[in-house]
């Protein structure tokens, strides 16, 4: 069968098919809070935020049972996304779903660094890309660059999110400056009051590149309806 827990959206069911393995489900019941799905399927996943204290296996005060997951899962959903956005973090842009953090160390690689530290092999780590983005409204139009101030969410749309073809349209509508971070590898664009982070293509592809020089298993995408594509 398949035990998918996702900690961002559903409460977790107080009980469990009995097949599923008596080590891994309270413990990563426990550590979940929230979540949970149960569908059929020959595999056992667990999907886990990557976002929260530094993308470390530790959320919300909780600690994942990161041994008994490895030993027991086929692979572990990673999800290095939605590490900032307008309605969490209001008061400053930032990237949603860097790479890189040298200055936090809240990105993709600190967390999987963490996960594969605490014993989870890369081979069973799936690492997530995004294909949507978050716009902020900017203090002030003349300061846009990354981790500058903001007052919440852009009005320009009514949805929390905008999907990658509503970024691509908003950059040639509003001619946007769009810009690429090396550092942080990651992308956003901006024109008027308005600070859009998101992924560009050359972003997906240096993940991808990276993706493989650690040997995880490899990669999944997620659009803004939560399917994994």
């Amino acid at each position: 069968m398949s035990v998918k827990f996702d900690v961002q959206s559903y409460p977790l069911p107080t009980k469990l098919k009995a097949d599923v393995s008596a080590e891994v489900i309270p413990t990563a019941a426990a550590a979940n809070g929230r979540g949970g799905r149960v569908g059929g399927g020959p595999t056992m996943e667990i999907y886990v935020v990557a976002k929260s204290v530094s993308s470390s296996p530790r959320v919300n005060g909780s600690t994942y049972p990161v041994q008994s997951l490895a030993r027991n899962l086929d692979w572990i959903n990673l999800i290095p996304y939605d590490f900032y956005g307008p309605s969490w973090s209001p008061s400053q842009t930032n990237s949603h779903a860097q790479l890189f953090d040298p200055v936090n160390h809240v990105s993709g690689s600190d967390g999987i660094n963490q996960w594969i530290q605490e014993g989870v092999p890369p081979q069973k780590v799936v690492f997530g890309i995004p294909f949507y983005g978050y716009a902020w409204q900017l203090n002030n139009t003349n300061i846009h660059g990354l981790r500058t101030p903001a007052t919440g969410k852009s009005d320009a749309y009514d949805d929390l999110w905008m999907t990658y073809a509503q970024i691509r349209d908003f950059i040639v509508q509003h001619r946007a400056t769009a810009v690429h971070d090396d550092r942080i590898v990651g992308d956003y664009c901006y024109s008027g009051r308005t600070w859009i982070s998101y992924d560009d293509t050359q972003s997906v592809r240096t993940k991808v590149s990276y993706i493989k020089s650690r040997n995880l298993l490899g990669y999944y995408a997620n659009d803004i309806s939560g399917m994994l594509l």
